[in-house]
Parts: structure tokens; sequence; C-alpha cells
């Protein structure tokens, strides 16, 4: 049996090598993509604008919310601009609302003394009470 590997580059999917599994004798032999240290701080730096524009555009959905300005744009709700504009459920938006009201919160309490970890930013913590996000992250 052998498949290719794939590897995300620019918006393409390119193959990067192949795995193959030698069923006769039981051996498996896998080839393993290399990435090189440049490659590897692009790949962050793409995780890094990633994470910046999931917080802007929770903010962003936050602010439409708020000001209720689904309404210039003819939706009777926010609910119904979730899902008639951006194709969005409920449950994606308020999870995304809720990362950023955790990240916004954070910022307000946290940044004068320390850096966040990319999960506090992404909203792994969003679940929490606000004063056990505190405690678990006040250890910076």
């Amino acid at each position: 049996m052998s498949f290719e590997l794939w590897t995300h580059s620019h918006g393409e999917l390119t193959t990067s090598g192949s795995a193959t599994d030698d069923v006769m004798d039981g051996s498996v032999e896998v080839s393993m993509p290399t990435c090189t240290p440049e490659r590897f701080a692009a790949l962050e730096a793409t995780i890094e604008r990633g994470i910046a524009a999931y917080i802007q555009t929770g903010q962003a959905l936050a602010e439409i919310r708020d000001t209720r300005a689904y309404l210039l744009a003819g939706y009777p709700s926010f609910n119904a601009y979730l899902e008639g504009r951006w194709d969005m459920s409920r449950r994606q938006a308020f999870n995304l609302l809720a990362a950023t009201a955790v990240v916004d919160e954070l910022v307000q309490t946290f940044a004068p003394t320390c850096e966040f970890t990319s999960h506090a930013r992404t909203g792994g913590v969003a679940h929490l009470h606000a004063g056990h996000r505190a405690r678990t992250i006040g250890a910076c």
C-alpha cells in the first residue's frame, strides 16, 4: 500500500513525499518530509497571523452584535445575520465571541506584566469563570 504525503503551501496543496507499507514482510517504510528552519519560521508566522485574524474577527462580530449593525444589512437578528451573511452557525460564532472576550479580559488584566500563550489567546480557557481564568494564567 502506498500513499502520498501532502503539504500546504500558500493556498496550494503539494506532494512532499510518500509513505509505503509493505504488507508482505510486515515492514513499514515511511519517508518523512523535511522542514527547514526558514520554512518553520514561515509556518509559525502564518499561525500568528491566523490567531490575530481570529481575534479581530471576534471583535468585529462583537461590535456588530452589540451595536445591532446587522440591521443596516437588513437582517432581523444577529443569528440571521450570521447564517445569512457568513454561513456561520450560532455555536461557531459564540465560541469565537467567547474566545475574544477572554483575550480582551486577559489583555486588560495582564498585558503590562506578561506575555500570553497562543492557547490562552485562542480561547483555551474560555470555558472557565473569570476568576478561574485569572488564576490559571496568573502564574506569568
